[in-house]
């Protein structure tokens, strides 16, 4: 069991130096970021790169290795590795937004990434038949379902939870919850910094506290 005041001091410290939300909007003022949402577009990008593969499948079959081999990143993680001329400051304000927005973002990229991983097999059944139609039909709806979740997550990042259909609100809010709730393979310490990055401890890591 990890030590209790050491687990404390780790949790104390991730929170202590995050600005208010109002403080962060004061920040983001300038920046390519939503000031409702503190979110930024652009880690959209993310999912844009593997729908575009995902679209070539008929004419490029082969490319399926690079749908196989596309990684999942997280909102940071994405940030930390790209080009956007506020990164820091888009990595900083995602400790800062609002508990709405961010269950429901979380839980469509949980979506969408799932999605993606589930759809694979049927791409590589498509393929195996050298059919073109059917790699076509099976490219097609996988890309319809990623643009309906890249819409929604930038609907969520533009601050306009409000657009979104009630069912589809409680759908978001499950994913995220499941998300918060999966198995892990990390320890106590490592799920405190996780969850100091999206903004409150989840169940789970108070749980293994008591382990």
């Amino acid at each position: 069991m990890q030590n209790w005041k050491d687990y404390s001091q780790l949790v104390y410290e991730a929170f202590r130096s995050t600005p208010s939300i109002d403080e962060m909007r004061d920040r983001i003022a300038t920046a390519n970021i939503n000031s409702q949402s503190l979110l930024a577009t652009d880690y959209l990008n993310h999912f844009n790169e593997v729908a575009m593969i995902v679209e070539m499948l008929p004419d490029m079959p082969d490319f399926i290795e690079d749908v196989k081999s596309w990684s999942p990143k997280s909102y940071k993680e994405h940030f930390r590795d790209s080009s956007f001329s506020d990164k820091e400051l888009a990595i900083d304000a995602y400790d800062c937004v609002p508990t709405p927005y961010l269950v429901a973002f979380e839980g469509a990229i949980f979506r969408a990434v799932k999605t993606i991983q589930e759809s694979i097999g049927q791409l590589e059944t498509a393929i195996s038949t050298a059919d073109r139609d059917r790699i076509q039909i099976a490219s097609s709806e996988l890309s319809a379902k990623l643009e309906a979740l890249m819409s929604t997550m930038r609907s969520i990042v533009n601050g306009e939870l409000g657009t979104l259909a009630q069912g589809e609100i409680d759908q978001l809010l499950s994913a995220g919850s499941d998300r918060a709730s999966g198995p892990s393979v990390v320890g106590p310490i490592a799920k405190a910094e996780e969850s100091a990055e999206t903004g409150g401890l989840d169940q789970n890591s108070i749980d293994s506290l008591f382990d």
